[in-house]
């Protein structure tokens, strides 16, 4: 399994990111950050947006591989 570090993020399953903007993904960490629903060390330091998960052969999240499209 690969770790990207110590910092929290999060990944967003997206179908439209092609109409999704820098401006709409800094909204939506500004109300994360905003929210009083999370504590500090909760809170994202990035936001990454996939088209589409990759799953294994019983429909779960392939973690190593949905990662391997970050870098």
């Amino acid at each position: 399994m690969r770790f990207l570090g110590k910092k929290l993020i999060l990944v967003v399953e997206e179908l439209q990111i092609d109409k999704m903007n820098n401006s709409t993904k800094e909204a939506i960490l500004k109300e994360i950050k905003n929210s009083k629903l999370f504590s500090t060390f909760e809170i994202p330091e990035k936001i990454y947006f996939l088209e589409k998960f990759t799953e294994t052969q019983t429909n779960k999240i392939d973690r190593t591989k949905t990662l391997g499209f970050l870098k």
